[in-house]
């Protein structure tokens, strides 16, 4: 009997110890995500639109990391929800995390017409073609918990904490920007054939 209660014990040591920590990913209404209407320009008003309309990433890195290119996408994602400005993804898990350790986050947010998934926002920013929102948050902190919560929050105007942010309005290349270099690739090519 004793073993057998002396392995359960060793047994839900090792799975707790193996579990992932998790953080709370979503904001309050103090921390809203926002839009803006140019490029660089100000926040003009709170993300709007039907649940699913914008998309959000967690991304995690060692603490200290101040590279927004050295986060890893952690694999949660959050959508907005009715509320203007507020996205939600429940509890998200942060890969690595044990509990006892804290982790530098940023949240990257765009648009649902760019997608869902972070790779389809990945093959846009190389080639943006039409017009959408994309922006990430500064970088906060969080030491996720495990294993049954209640989970941190990320989100706040504390220190370390991720305040609202906004994502920036891709204009889609202007037509007559192509058209111009249609027409200028075609005049060389003319003197080009001129000359010879």
């Amino acid at each position: 009997m004793k073993q057998t209660l002396s392995l359960v014990v060793f047994l839900a040591f090792s799975l707790s110890a193996q579990g992932q920590g998790r953080v709370h990913f979503s904001n309050t209404s103090l921390t809203l995500a926002s839009t803006n209407s140019t490029f660089g320009g100000p926040a003009t008003g709170a993300i709007s639109g039907a649940a699913g309309s914008f998309y959000f990433g967690l991304f995690s890195a060692p603490p200290g990391t101040i590279d927004p290119n050295a986060f890893t996408f952690t694999g949660a994602y959050a959508t907005n929800t009715s509320s203007p400005g507020r996205l939600n993804g429940g509890d998200a898990e942060i890969p690595g995390s044990t509990g006892a350790n804290s982790f530098a986050l940023i949240v990257r947010g765009w648009s649902a017409n760019i997608g869902h998934d972070w790779s389809e926002v990945l093959d846009y920013l190389a080639n943006p073609v039409f017009e959408s929102w994309y922006g990430e948050s500064q970088i906060g902190a969080a030491q996720p918990t495990q294993p049954e919560g209640p989970y941190p929050s990320f989100f706040g105007n504390a220190p370390g904490s991720i305040p609202g942010f906004t994502l920036e309005l891709h204009p889609a290349p202007e037509p007559t920007w192509f058209a111009l270099a249609g027409l200028g690739a075609a005049t060389l090519w003319f003197f080009r054939r001129r000359s010879l």
